[in-house]
Order: C-alpha cells, then sequence, then structure tokens
C-alpha cells in the first residue's frame, strides 16, 4: 500500500510534557488508520496510506492542543502519488506552569505579566494567583509570539492560618475569593520558624493544616527579567501558590 500522508508531531522539549497517555487518548481512533508510526527524539511520526486520514489526524490535535501546522507536497511522477507531509508543533505548556507573556499579549489580556497556567486545550487558560483575574490565549496568539515556563520545581508547603480579604463589593463567588494565606515549607517544621503571608486564588478550598504546593520566587536570581519582560522586584510575592496537587 503507498504512503500518501505523514503526520510528524513535535515539541519543544520532545513529547515529554504532552504526555504518550494525553496522545493515546485523543488519537486513539485517528492512530488506528496509521499503516506505521515511530518515535523520534522530538515526537512520534505517523504514515498514512489515505491524506483524508492524515488531515483528520491534524484536526484532532487541534480540537486538542494548540498547534501550529505546517504542509508540505512531495509530487508524484508515473505510478507515484504526491505525498503530503504535515509538521505539528504542539505548544509545550501544561497546568500548574508559570509563565511570563509577552507584553502585547499582557496588554491585550489585560493581565500582568506572571501568571499560572490552569488549563491547556486548544487554548491556554491563565490566571492571576495574587487576584484570580482569568484570561483565555488562542493558539493563534500563542504562536504569534510564543513563551516557555519559567524552570522552576514546585515545593511543598503547610497551611497555617486563613484570612479572608475585605471583599465587601466583590463580584466574585465567595469559593472564588482571594484569601490571604499563611504558610510554612513543610521541610523547615521544626528547623526553623520562617513563614510567608500570600495572597491566594484558590480561595476556600483551602483549610488550616493542608498540604498545598508552591513556587518560591524569593529563591530566583534572574534580575527579574523574564525575555523582554522586567517585573519590579516589590511587586513579586515570595511564594506563589498553585494548588494542592502538583504535575
Amino acid at each position: 500500500m503507498q504512503l500518501k500522508a505523514l503526520v510528524q508531531i513535535r515539541q519543544v522539549d520532545g513529547l515529554t510534557r504532552t504526555t504518550s497517555l494525553q496522545l493515546a487518548t485523543v488519537l486513539h481512533e485517528a492512530a488506528m488508520l496509521a499503516l506505521h508510526k515511530e518515535s523520534t527524539k522530538t515526537g512520534m511520526d505517523f504514515y498514512f496510506a489515505e491524506h483524508s486520514h492524515g488531515r483528520n489526524m491534524v484536526a484532532m490535535l487541534q480540537s486538542h492542543f494548540p498547534c501550529r501546522v505546517k504542509l508540505s507536497r512531495t509530487p508524484g511522477s508515473g505510478a507515484t502519488l504526491a505525498q503530503h507531509t504535515h509538521l505539528v508543533e504542539l505548544c509545550p505548556l501544561q497546568k500548574f506552569d508559570l509563565v511570563v507573556l509577552p507584553k502585547d499579549a499582557a496588554a491585550k489580556l489585560n493581565l500582568p505579566g506572571i501568571l499560572l497556567v490552569t488549563m491547556v486545550n486548544h487554548q491556554i487558560h491563565l490566571v492571576n494567583p495574587l487576584t484570580n483575574d482569568e484570561g483565555v490565549v488562542p493558539a493563534v496568539m500563542y504562536w504569534r509570539s510564543p513563551f516557555t515556563p519559567l524552570r522552576l520545581e514546585p515545593e511543598e508547603f503547610i497551611v497555617l492560618d486563613i484570612e479572608p480579604i475585605d471583599n465587601e463589593y466583590s463580584w466574585q463567588e465567595p469559593r472564588d475569593v482571594v484569601q490571604d494565606v499563611e504558610i510554612a515549607r513543610a521541610q523547615d517544621f521544626g528547623v526553623n520558624d520562617k513563614r510567608y503571608r500570600v495572597h491566594s486564588h484558590l480561595g476556600k478550598d483551602l483549610k488550616i493544616s493542608d498540604k498545598v504546593y508552591g513556587f518560591d520566587l524569593g529563591r530566583l536570581n534572574c534580575g527579574w527579567k523574564f525575555g523582554t519582560y522586567r517585573i519590579p522586584k516589590e511587586e513579586m510575592p515570595d511564594v506563589l501558590i498553585i494548588g494542592t496537587t502538583t504535575y
């Protein structure tokens, strides 16, 4: 059977961030039609006998991930049919990533530069953890000025105290209201009494003694400049709580 379509799925960090399980779930039916598939250092290749099968796989990917697609055509001659190659680049972001938006994207969303990823489907969903303001970055906007996650490892903290922030005139639902939370690093218990007071977007999901995960921004030593975006250090919290679970 002759090859007519090749779908090459690629990601900057290979497919270590978009897991094989995620892809297998999304591509189950489309992959069954592949003549052959193989893994590469940065992704996977699928070979098809019909152009329509390749297009269907690309459409499936675009409906679940922010993708950038490049199509090339190799002309055929005689009994050899033309081959279509679809190069699909997947966005490398995932839930709980901390990102810094390019200035133009931050201005369009009316959000600060540094944000937390809450969900990735065909769009990127973001939240300001300090105010609970949300925004959505469509795939087209993302690929116009791509941004990558800050390379930070989440750390474990324990909730010591929770106080509601004055929200008498807030439009938010009670569970979405920002809280003032006192936390301590779990590994510091019995070693020192260092504590942090931070605002959290998790609202009333938190209780005293809960285990939470967060990024210790106080340990960063990069001049608070991320790409072309500079964030004054005084505007950054020591810790950003990202959730009660992690990756």
